[in-house]
Formats: C-alpha cells, sequence, structure tokens
C-alpha cells in the first residue's frame, strides 16, 4: 500500500470513528446550539441599539456605520502621523544630545590640553 493512500485510510478512519462517537456529537451540539443563542441575544441587543439611536431603516444605518467607520479610520491615520513626528523628533533630539557630548568632550579636550589637567567635575 502507498504511503499516501495508508494515510488517507488513516484519516478517514479517524474522522468517521470520530463523527459516530455520541459524546463528540453531543459535546458539537451543545457548542452549535450555544452560538445559535449566543447569536440571538447579539442579534436583539445590535435591535435595541438601533431603536435607541432611532435609525429605523437599513440605509440609514449604513450611512451611520459608514460615518463612524470614517471617524475611526481617520483617527487612527491621525495618530500614526503623530507618532511618526514623535519618532523623528526623538530621532533628532538623540543627535542634538550626541553632538553637544562630542561638543562637550571636545571642550574639556582643549582645557586639558591648555592646563595640562583634567578639569574636575
Amino acid at each position: 500500500m502507498k504511503r499516501e493512500n495508508y494515510f488517507d485510510k488513516m484519516v478517514t478512519t479517524y474522522f468517521d470513528q470520530l463523527w459516530a462517537n455520541p459524546h463528540y456529537l453531543n459535546f458539537m451540539g451543545k457548542n452549535l446550539k450555544n452560538s445559535f443563542a449566543m447569536r440571538q441575544q447579539w442579534n436583539k441587543q445590535v435591535e435595541k441599539l438601533w431603536e435607541i439611536w432611532q435609525l429605523p431603516n437599513q440605509e440609514m444605518q449604513q450611512r451611520t456605520l459608514h460615518q463612524v467607520n470614517t471617524l475611526v479610520s481617520e483617527s487612527r491615520f491621525e495618530n500614526e502621523e503623530v507618532q511618526e513626528r514623535l519618532d523623528k523628533m526623538e530621532s533628532e533630539l538623540a543627535e542634538i544630545k550626541a553632538l553637544l557630548s562630542q561638543n562637550l568632550k571636545q571642550e574639556e579636550a582643549k582645557d586639558v590640553r591648555k592646563s595640562g589637567t583634567p578639569k574636575a567635575e
């Protein structure tokens, strides 16, 4: 028997036994029933939300959702832009600090050459 055929037979046998197992079927049935109940509860909550917002028809609901999505997208874009600017400013600040540190070291080196002794801190 070829290796592929053996594997196919093994997988088929496993799933046939699994789907014939009453414990597995009961477990999956309960999960499916619970998911349907949760979906039904979700639908009721969404309907109540639409009632609170007083959006009676699907067109108004879609327009409102589109506006909310637009606002969220713009907010994300602005946050990304602010973060990019902040990152750029931080890198520029790091460069300035490095230059200042380098200038300070050069000044100290000049002072040491002039006086012959290191500067006390």
